[in-house]
């Protein structure tokens, strides 16, 4: 307390102080006096009471229990008697004033605190005690800061030395104050030089996603600064429509200066090794790479020989619908030429398409090739049917037998054969990237789409995965 070490309180605080002489009464000398505080910048008046009562202590004992506040006042009462006197009111408050000051009645409400003193003159026992009455609106306590940016800098620089670096960036982004309290110079000193330039080398520019070895990172073809974000994660590179570093058949850079290629199947780089664990980016036993197939992910080469094995036996059952209807078309409609020709000569090219499959390998596209064929063949078995279906409705009065009803289902079976492989030559054409169904956030119809044409694709010929790029060209 102020009083209880007969020191006065600080009033360092205090911009103006003025003292106005106001109108005088009987027996009392009337004094108001207007305090400017820059606490909470409240003007406290104080004004003469006359016939007031109660009993009081001296000030030394009527300050006890009293907030610093109203200590203050009381005490610049007295800074303020002491001037009239004729003693400097900036110069420090003699202990003798302070006793001739006695409280001696406070009253506080919601607005504001009244305190009620009296002045005795020691030194002229004739005068009479003079009265106070000191009016100190009430604010409240002195607020709290409102955000975190009115807290002290070094607080903040110790909150922001304990955030996750990905935290600190974000951070950075909010607002100037931020931007200029984590600047790079106060984080190279809280963090460190190369502990600072390894946080920025391995987060994502973009998703600010962190890998400790780097290799789910691409390195920047700008290079690497050390202060700025220069390198993108796979996810955030896949999203990148227009972005090509990463292609199918190629390699890519990765954050730890290695290479990876980009597996056919996914479209994602294989960042794994062979005999241990990957590092999590991509698909499929976390980005390790098949044996004896540097280019596709281990379970992603396990889907594609599965699309390989279903290939064949699609193409066996091709293969025997098209022998047995042409054998049907032999044995029962040898003397009809309109449908023992087209048949007998869609089979013949079949094989000519099974040889195109077999032996075009993975370096030439003949797809306009088989397009063609298919679309001859589909014509082919075409005709014996539209054949067939006009005999029968020229002769209505003509019962359709058991061998006819067989050939028309093998018939229409090889139809719709070689209509699929048609859609299948024709989208294989424009050289799709099938590997966007494994992009990250695609939508749901996008996917679908996806679907469809990887089932065409698959269907048609899977090998042609192969055919962009051929495993054996390095680059």
């Amino acid at each position: 307390m102020a009083a209880a070490n007969n020191d006065p309180p600080d009033l360092s605080d205090v911009e103006s102080f003025t003292a106005i002489d106001g109108p005088g009464s009987t027996g009392t000398h009337h004094q108001q006096t207007t305090i400017a505080n820059n606490d909470n910048d409240n003007n406290i008046t104080s004004s003469p009471t006359v016939g007031c009562q109660g009993g009081g202590s001296n000030i030394i004992n009527g300050l006890i229990g009293l907030s610093s506040s109203i200590q203050e006042s009381i005490v610049r009462i007295v800074r303020d008697k002491a001037s009239d006197n004729g003693k400097e009111s900036q110069g420090e408050i003699d202990l003798a004033d302070l006793k001739k000051l006695e409280v001696i009645h406070t009253d506080s409400s919601s607005e504001h605190t009244t305190i009620t003193t009296r002045h005795h003159n020691h030194d002229d026992d004739k005068k009479q005690p003079e009265e106070f009455t000191t009016i100190i609106p009430d604010h409240g306590p002195r607020p709290r800061p409102q955000n975190i940016m009115q807290l002290p800098p070094e607080l903040l620089l110790a909150i922001i030395s304990h955030c996750p670096f990905a935290d600190i960036i974000r951070l950075r982004q909010t607002c100037k104050f931020f931007r200029h309290m984590a600047s790079p110079n106060n984080l190279r000193i809280m963090l460190g030089k190369e502990e600072l330039r390894k946080l920025l080398h391995n987060h994502c520019k973009k998703c600010l996603i962190y890998d400790q070895f780097g290799r789910k990172l691409l390195l920047s073809p700008v290079g690497v600064g050390d202060r700025l974000l220069t390198n993108e994660c796979h996810a955030c590179v896949l999203r990148e429509k227009k972005d090509e570093r990463i292609q199918v058949g190629r390699k890519v850079c990765l954050a730890d200066n290695s290479t990876a290629w980009v597996c056919r199947w996914c479209g994602w780089p294989i960042t794994g090794s062979r005999t241990g664990v990957g590092t999590g980016a991509g698909r499929g036993a976390n980005g390790v790479p098949a044996y004896g197939h540097e280019q596709w992910h281990r379970a992603c080469y396990g889907e594609y020989t599965s699309a390989l094995v279903l290939f064949a036996f699609a193409g066996f059952f091709q293969f025997c619908f098209g022998v047995v209807g042409a054998a049907l078309s032999w044995k029962y409609f040898r003397d009809w030429v309109a449908v023992f020709a087209p048949s007998v000569t869609g089979f013949l090219l079949l094989w000519l398409c099974l040889g195109f499959i077999t032996f075009r390998g993975n370096r030439r596209e003949t797809y306009h090739w088989t397009f063609l064929l298919e679309l001859v063949i589909l014509g082919l078995w075409i005709m014996p049917v539209c054949f067939i279906g006009k005999h029968f409705a020229d002769h209505p009065d003509q019962k359709v037998s058991k061998s006819v009803q067989a050939s028309l289902a093998l018939f229409g079976l090889n139809i719709l054969f070689r209509f699929i492989n048609l859609i299948g030559n024709t989208i294989l054409l424009f050289k799709p990237d099938v590997t966007r169904r494994c992009r990250p956030e695609v939508s749901k119809i996008k996917k679908a789409w996806y679907k469809v044409i990887c089932f065409f694709i698959f269907w048609t010929y899977p090998a042609s995965l192969e055919q962009k790029n051929p495993p054996d060209q390095r680059g």
